[in-house]
């Protein structure tokens, strides 16, 4: 055995062998949390910790929009729980919910076993069962902020479903050119 450097201590053989099997054990902890077997970007970890979620299955609501944040080629596209962190945070669809507002239509292009009807959801965060979208943007109404896509935001738009880029207003009535049907005054 070589000697040991001043001031050093040798390692026992046991010790060798306890922080061998600590780090094989780290190692193995950290890939079963890396671990996704459905491929839709949530560690199977965290989809068993989520009542409803499947780690087997990467569109568990059958919905259309994967669980996670990856899609997953002929299953799903991606997704609903955008940080795969197993919560529903802000601007995410709930991926144990095929319907997350309940306006009856499909967060994505699945049909959720039969309870929505297949979409996706234009707005799927908003309730809007007619799914109109004025400027066909793919945008439904209800969540797009410029209905006419004419660049002038609808909270100041003077006619917020007809194009009017300029926002002319010739009798100065309020109600833009586009849209006034008297607009000489």
């Amino acid at each position: 055995m070589p000697p040991t450097p001043l001031g050093a201590t040798r390692a026992s053989p046991p010790r060798i062998a306890a922080l061998c099997s600590l780090f094989f054990f780290l190692a193995a902890a950290a890939d079963a949390r890396a671990q996704d077997t459905d491929a839709d970007g949530i560690p199977n970890a965290i989809e068993v910790g989520v009542v409803g979620l499947d780690p087997n299955d990467p569109d568990s609501d059958a919905d259309g929009l994967c669980d996670g944040s990856l899609a997953v080629a002929g299953a799903c596209d991606a997704g609903e729980d955008l940080t795969n962190n197993g919560v529903v945070d802000a601007g995410e669809t709930d991926p144990t919910n095929p319907d997350t507002d309940a306006d009856t239509i499909c967060d994505g292009s699945g049909t959720g076993g039969g309870s929505c009807t297949a979409g996706p959801d234009n707005c799927p965060l908003d309730a809007n069962g007619a799914q109109t979208d004025t400027d066909l943007d793919g945008l439904g109404d209800v969540c797009d902020p410029d209905d006419d896509n004419d660049g002038v935001l609808d909270a100041v738009d003077n006619c917020p479903l007809d194009p009017n880029p300029l926002q002319t207003d010739t009798d100065g009535d309020g109600a833009g050119d586009a849209c006034d049907l008297d607009d000489d005054g």
